[in-house]
């Protein structure tokens, strides 16, 4: 009987060089490209696919696949007669929530969109659907799981019409209702670009607004709210020319890392990084120039707790533009870059960007693959950006001209949004996975147990490594069997209870990864052995009337059956002891007594 199970690890670590990569697109004859990818909680990956089968026929792809991007399923949504996902994030519950934009009639123009918000359960199966119309035309910029439950999200209202733009922001429950609702105003128009909830629950809203300098170029704005949508600070930054922002993100220290692309006449368009801690003063203002035709521009990006950050972007001219990534250290300085030529002569763009939990990178965009049409893409990388084709280098160049503050105050109107259930019809689109390189490491863990409830030093291991490992290398410092190249080692003994180091290592047709764990075996055993009295006679003489058994561990449990089986007496009181009567009073004969 395997009574005790011990998982105890105080040292844990992997090989994290061998980290998989691969290029997965998704799609069908049409144009394709993915908008939002998020680590689901079992380490797949879902991902939201802009689809069609004609011009006016836009769908919604939910795809989700293995944490290799292997495709496990994938549903077909539309929300009218036009749908765009734009954002896709896992809720609580494990549901998945995707937001974007819709239309029932749509046109060449395009000026009567409205917002939606789609619940579905883990396998992609519709829960509910709410639509929300905050103007006569809304766009989606991005949606966020609230870090106390429920969900954020903001979009340009008044888009493309003759109104100036606004930006809307809604706080919602769990099941789609609204906790509140803004709306923020600039006198010229805002089109916001991102959004990001901090560490403590506040808002940073990012967009572009006009109307700051005499001639009407494009600036950088900065809206950062309570977590009641409540005003706490607004800035804008500007050059003499067009600066145009993308992403906000943050990290646990509260800092904002702002990017887009600027203008100069010395450069024409740059690459560009705004810091700012929570207080919005300046960290540091970096523009980042690789010297091609039509400039670069950062689409995305992530920001680490340690100050330093990552941003996703695109280079080169009009006709061929090439994803880049650019690391920078938490000054702002270049750390290293990577480019990414997946087809010459054609444009690729970044969308979204994620750190997965083995510290690899995944991001997915609009690319063309040379075997393919443009499809929705899923590019899998290590965490210093590494692939195993399509990797180029580019060189940027740091500059640090200025940008110039300006504190106004926008107008932040409270308004009344009522959701609107709606239909979600499913139509037939043929969704199919195209492999363009891959190399999957083997993903090496293990477990093991002890045999009895007081155990001796021999225990049993049992492999749990992931992606099909062919071979099996075990080291076991301190034990009989130094070493094993089974899969499950069984009676590896240890030279006494405590803890030791074991090493695993497993190799696939991809290559080799290990870890190393520090394990403790005998933990819960007693210092001396537990003692069964061999007499029991509980006739009040004072002799053997009480049944004792000494030195049992801490979390032992006893349990005391009659002859047909039937539970009569159980305790877990640290003097496990019975006076051979059952929790009714009655003194009983001819037990059993079970110990866990």
């Amino acid at each position: 009987m395997k009574a005790l199970l011990l998982l105890i690890s105080l040292f844990f670590s992997i090989n994290a060089g061998a980290q998989s990569t691969s290029i997965k697109t998704y799609g069908n004859s049409q144009s394709d490209f993915g908008t939002s990818c998020v680590e689901a909680f079992d380490k797949g990956i879902l991902l939201t696919v802009s689809t069609s089968t004609n011009f006016f026929n836009i769908q919604m792809a939910l795809v989700k696949t293995d944490r290799n991007g292997q495709m496990l399923w994938n549903k077909i949504k539309q929300v009218g007669s036009y749908s765009y996902p734009q954002s896709v994030v896992e809720s609580t519950d494990s549901g998945i929530v995707v937001f974007g934009s819709a239309n029932y009639t749509p046109t060449l123009n395009g000026n009567d969109d409205f917002l939606f918000l789609l619940k579905t359960d883990s396998n992609g199966n519709d829960l509910w659907s709410k639509e929300f119309r905050f103007s006569q035309n809304d766009q989606p910029v991005k949606l966020l799981k609230a870090k106390t439950g429920g969900f954020i999200f903001s979009a340009i209202n008044d888009y493309n019409i003759s109104l100036y733009p606004k930006a809307g922001i809604v706080r919602l429950e769990e099941d789609g209702s609204i906790r509140w609702s803004k709306r923020i105003e600039v006198p010229f128009g805002i089109k916001p670009t991102s959004i990001v909830e901090t560490i403590n629950g506040n808002i940073c809203l990012v967009g572009n607004v006009v109307g700051y300098n005499s001639i009407y170029f494009n600036d950088v704005a900065v809206c950062y709210l309570d977590s009641n949508g409540t005003e706490l600070w607004t800035k804008v930054f500007q050059t003499y020319y067009d600066d145009e922002c993308n992403i906000v993100t943050t990290n646990t220290a509260g800092e904002l890392f702002i990017s887009g692309r600027t203008y100069s006449i010395a450069r024409e368009w740059d690459s560009f990084q705004i810091k700012l801690n929570s207080a919005g003063d300046m960290q540091y203002q970096r523009m980042y120039d690789a010297g091609t035709s039509n400039g670069e521009i950062m689409r995305t990006g992530i920001s680490y707790d340690d100050g330093s950050s990552l941003l996703l972007g695109d280079v080169g001219g009009w006709d061929e533009r090439d994803i880049t990534m650019l690391r920078l250290n938490s000054d702002g300085s270049i750390r290293w870059c990577r480019k990414y030529p997946f087809s010459p002569q054609f444009t690729n763009y970044p969308y979204g960007i994620i750190r997965t939990s083995d510290d690899g990178l995944i991001f997915t965009g609009d690319i063309r693959p040379p075997a393919y049409y443009r499809d929705a893409a899923l590019v899998k990388t290590t965490n210093i950006g590494g692939l195993i084709c399509y990797q180029d280098t580019v060189i940027f160049t740091m500059h640090q001209d200025t940008f110039t503050v300006i504190e106004p105050s926008f107008t932040i109107i409270d308004t009344l949004i009522v959701p609107v259930d709606s239909i979600v019809n499913v139509p037939f689109n043929l969704i199919t996975e195209k492999s363009v390189c891959q190399q999957i490491f083997p993903i090496p863990d293990f477990t093991y147990e002890e045999d009895t409830i007081c155990s001796s030093q021999c225990i049993r291991f049992i492999d749990k490594s992931l992606n099909d490992p062919i071979s099996w290398s075990w080291t076991f410092t301190g034990a009989d069997s130094a070493v094993s190249y089974v899969q499950n080692p069984e009676e590896i003994c240890f030279e006494s209870k405590g803890s030791f180091i074991v090493k695993l290592e497993v190799t696939n047709s991809d290559g080799t990864s290990s870890i190393t764990k520090e394990i403790t075996i005998g933990s819960e055993c007693p210092e001396e052995p537990f003692v069964i009295p061999n007499v029991f006679t509980p006739n009040g003489d004072g002799k053997n009337d009480i049944f004792e058994i000494k030195n049992l561990p801490a979390s032992a449990t006893m349990r005391i059956y009659n002859r047909w089986g039937n539970q009569m007496f159980t305790t877990s009181e640290k003097k496990r002891s019975w006076t051979g009567f059952d929790t009714n009073g009655k003194k009983q004969v001819m037990v059993c007594i079970f110990m866990s």
